[in-house]
């Protein structure tokens, strides 16, 4: 996959920069975009990031995921 411009002509390397440095808006962006892709699409088209460390990937996802579920994320 290529690099791509959104709407607001954001490429997603600085998209994704940016939301890392806003933790406040980072839970809300994550688990809505979640809540509306099919899981199975997202692995099969999916790419990590070139700098993604895929433990910590793993690790904080299962974080948020116990967050979620102990109710701490509303």
């Amino acid at each position: 996959m290529s690099d791509y411009n959104f709407d607001v002509d954001v490429l997603r390397g600085k998209m994704a920069n940016e939301l890392a440095g806003n933790i406040e808006q980072f839970a809300f962006v994550l688990t809505n975009a979640l809540s509306h892709v099919a899981a199975d699409d997202v692995i099969d088209a999916g790419e990590m990031g070139d700098e993604a460390d895929p433990e910590l990937v793993v690790h904080n996802l299962r974080s948020i995921a116990n967050a979620i579920e102990a109710g701490s994320l509303t």
